[in-house]
């Protein structure tokens, strides 16, 4: 991938419960990337939603999963935003919103990729949403492979990166945090990062 300062827009596309939103909140601590709610303490507004959090959300933005019941919100989001604007959600959700955001400027996009199909029944054991109950683990594992997200979301594979779903749920995250910052030059408060994480682990675990 490139810069993130090439893209106006990145996407992080996940199945349900699989981490996307902790994702777009540590991507979000970089100085190049707008905060993901408005706060002259953002840092500190991240830690309070993470001690606060129920269970396995950690949604820090303004709508949820690309706000697909009205496209101009995010559009509206990513035209006043002066940094690259981070929005997670799914797959069904990305395919009618991030093709309404292209005309605003360069678009990339991370997908959480299942390689173990374990982790679904992880998730299902920790998560009490009914929907994560009932959906097919291998449409998901065929709809988030980078090459699937790419063809979908109409986006080169070149401005597209993929993460294992099975790091986002390790005690450990320093590889997956190294990577991302190696990758799209993030700079990331990394000691943020791990504390957000810290707290994320012990509350899934």
């Amino acid at each position: 991938m490139k810069h993130i300062q090439e893209y106006k827009t990145l996407g992080i596309v996940f199945a349900p419960a699989l981490g996307g939103n902790h994702i777009a909140n540590m991507i979000s601590t970089s100085p190049h990337v707008e905060n993901r709610i408005k706060s002259v303490q953002y840092e500190q507004n991240l830690i309070d939603l993470y001690n606060n959090s129920k269970g396995n959300s950690f949604h820090a933005e303004e709508f949820l999963n690309f706000s697909s019941e009205d496209y101009t919100k995010p559009y509206n989001l990513v035209l006043e935003n002066k940094l690259t604007t981070v929005l997670p959600g799914h797959m069904e959700d990305a395919y009618w919103v991030l093709n309404k955001l292209k005309p605003l400027g360069k678009m990339g996009f991370i997908t959480v990729e299942v390689f173990n199909i374990d982790i679904f029944n992880f998730y299902k054991n920790i998560t009490n949403r009914s929907y994560v109950e009932n959906y097919n683990p291998y449409i998901y594992r065929f709809m988030y492979t980078k090459d699937v997200a790419s063809r979908l979301l109409d986006i080169p594979m070149d401005d597209g990166y993929v993460i294992d779903a099975e790091k986002i749920i390790q005690p450990d995250i320093t590889e997956l945090l190294n990577n991302l910052n190696d990758e799209l030059q993030l700079d990331m408060n990394l000691m943020l990062c791990k504390e957000l994480h810290s707290i994320r682990y012990k509350k899934i675990h």
